[in-house]
């Protein structure tokens, strides 16, 4: 049985990452490393799996912990973030792909379960996030961008939104236009992997091949709503989701606004992009259900991007 290590970077003044150690008593393949700034070694990032670091810890440590950038692909960041503009300076100056919210929507569970599916090279999906009896769920695949918004509308009408204040649904129609959007003219590739439609003027309607359309999966429980857009070329990358995430400007190019992701982060409280290069690409938009709005926008957000390990 191979032996993970899992290292935590963090003091005595967090309550959460502490209390990881006893989360992982019952799982003897995953060992928590939990250590202070003065005791970190190189080898120390080397030799583990998983590096999780507490925001508040970095502020007062930034010297003795700036290393830690070095290892990307195996680092977390856990903040209390309530403001979109915050997550966007940490992403846009770590270039991070794992932002945690902590003070709510995510749990010490919530936590272990992302931790072992990155250790096995899994994907969150919306079963992952579900905690509490679904009540309702829908597929819709998308083969056109003709009256997109209508399609929208339709895939969405089974599910009610009359527990939501005023202007929910609005939202979730913005976020599905864009992440639709996204898949229908910025995903496609030919066999040498040109771009069929990413420079295509968007009042121009496209419509895909019906076996690489893009799904719409929608998951309701009583707490929340779990959007998940998926394309079936895999030819989003890391660098352009890091360059379009943090930017939220207007491009003049005929192939679209560049606001699209940048929007989509600014309304989620959770957003996952799982990107298996090739093959798929995926975003799962969480929102909770509130009936007035302060609730909804002074929750705390998250942020994750996982990439499938070649195997």
């Amino acid at each position: 049985m191979k032996l993970h290590q899992v290292l935590l970077l963090s003091d005595s003044s967090s309550s959460l990452l502490p209390s990881l150690e006893k989360l992982f008593d019952s799982e003897p393949q995953i060992k928590i490393k939990f250590i202070s700034p003065q005791k970190i070694y190189k080898t120390d990032f080397e030799e583990s799996e998983f590096i999780i670091l507490d925001y508040g810890y970095y502020l007062k440590n930034q010297t003795e912990l700036k290393s830690v950038f070095n290892y990307l692909d195996k680092l977390s960041i856990f903040a209390t973030l309530t403001n979109h503009q915050e997550m966007i300076e940490i992403i846009k100056a770590t270039k991070v792909s794992h932002l945690f919210g902590m003070s709510g929507t995510h749990t010490l569970n919530d936590i272990k379960s992302y931790i072992v599916a990155s250790i096995e090279n899994k994907f969150w999906n919306s079963e992952t996030l579900i905690t509490a009896p679904v009540i309702n769920k829908s597929l819709t695949s998308f083969s056109t961008s003709d009256h997109l918004d209508q399609q929208i509308e339709t895939a969405i009408q089974t599910h009610d939104f009359s527990k939501t204040f005023e202007g929910f649904k609005l939202i979730l129609i913005q976020i599905l236009n864009e992440a639709l959007t996204n898949a229908l003219y910025n995903a496609p590739v030919d066999e040498k992997g040109n771009f069929l439609y990413r420079n295509q003027n968007r009042r121009k309607i496209i419509t895909t091949d019906v076996k690489n359309a893009p799904t719409l999966e929608i998951v309701e429980d009583e707490e929340k709503i779990i959007l998940s857009v998926k394309d079936y070329y895999g030819s989003l990358t890391k660098e352009i989701i890091d360059h379009y995430l943090t930017e939220g400007k207007v491009s003049d190019k005929d192939g679209g606004a560049g606001l699209g992701m940048y929007l989509i982060l600014n309304h989620a409280h959770k957003l996952i992009i799982n990107l298996d290069p090739g093959k798929l690409t995926e975003f799962i938009i969480v929102l909770h259900k509130f009936k007035r709005f302060f609730h909804y926008e002074t929750l705390e957000k998250s942020y994750h991007l996982y990439q499938r390990k070649l195997s």
